[in-house]
């Protein structure tokens, strides 16, 4: 991979200096661009963002520290760039300042040897390599934070808090919310003839099924186990509850196929509405619960709850 390295510095000869220590090093390749001013270089990252810079903090236009915070506050996407700030004899402490405002490394210029460049440069590529490798480790472990791992829908955590904003949206402008919640029929039997994998595959597969009848609006997310609940935000009627547990059943009763093999399973769904049959988000879910029992007690189906 060619390394883009942006030398920002008005001295030519200098220019030419770490141009020279670098061209050489057989580990990397680089393409070389030059900047004399903050300015200049400023132009030269919106053609082409650099891997790495080579900053002098005294520039015609500008100092270091300045040209950093121009860059933050610009169009110009720098966060992912190495930056190493050249300073003068006794600046080490704007040194530190410039590393608290992203530079990787610094160097003293009078003293920066070839092995001494190439070692910084190197460094300072490896450290933002690992800096974007922890952002997407973080990134993903948000959305696993928020997500089903199993089936990558909403989890328990999402569901309960997404309950009570609907809640309290709802007691503010005077509407309705619906929960619906769902129990597999026969999982245990998949289990336990299929084994675990068949059950996951059902557990994934109901997940989408789900996705696919409820509105875009809903929230559609995995609680626990087997169990699926869905919160209705928008348009909450007792008729339109039982349309869409209608297309539930019919999306269920479809055949799974997993591995050569249909598995049997179905579904009970009980329905609840806030507030005619709870004023909060436990008594809600607790009548939600109580008709999807129900339900299941009579072989599955659909009822809605009698509180």
């Amino acid at each position: 991979m060619t390394v883009r390295i942006l030398i920002i510095d008005d001295s030519p000869e200098d220019q030419e200096t770490y141009h020279r220590f670098l061209e050489t090093d057989e580990e990397t390749e680089y393409k070389f661009i030059f900047a004399d001013s903050g300015d200049a270089a400023l132009e030269a990252c919106e053609i082409e963002v650099p891997d790495c810079i080579l900053l002098d903090y005294n520039l015609p236009d500008t100092d270091g520290l300045e040209f950093l915070s121009d860059a933050a506050h610009s169009d110009v996407y720098l966060a992912e760039t190495a930056v190493i700030m050249l300073t003068g004899q006794g600046n080490e402490n704007v040194a530190v300042e410039a590393m608290k405002r992203g530079a990787i490394d610094y160097l003293v210029k009078g003293e920066i040897t070839q092995e001494q460049i190439r070692r910084s440069v190197h460094y300072a590529l490896e450290k933002k390599v690992l800096e974007k490798e922890l952002r997407e480790a973080r990134r993903r472990l948000e959305e696993m934070a928020l997500e089903d791992s199993l089936t990558r829908i909403a989890n328990r955590y999402v569901f309960e808090d997404r309950l009570n904003q609907a809640l309290i949206r709802a007691e503010r402008l005077d509407e309705k919310v619906g929960l619906f919640c769902f129990d597999l029929d026969k999982f245990k039997q998949v289990n336990d003839q299929y084994g675990h994998q068949a059950g996951d595959y059902v557990l994934r597969e109901i997940a989408q099924r789900l996705l696919q009848v409820m509105r875009h609006s809903d929230t559609v997310a995995r609680i626990g186990g087997d169990e699926f609940a869905v919160i209705m935000h928008t348009n909450v009627s007792i008729p339109g509850g039982e349309v869409l547990a209608e297309k539930v059943l019919e999306a269920v009763s479809q055949p799974i196929v997993y591995e050569g093999q249909t598995l049997n399973t179905g579904i009970s769904i009980g329905f609840a509405v806030y507030p005619d049959h709870g004023k909060d988000g436990k008594s809600l879910h607790f009548a939600a619960d109580a008709a999807m029992y129900e339900a299941k007690k009579s072989g599955g189906g659909y009822r809605v709850s009698s509180d």
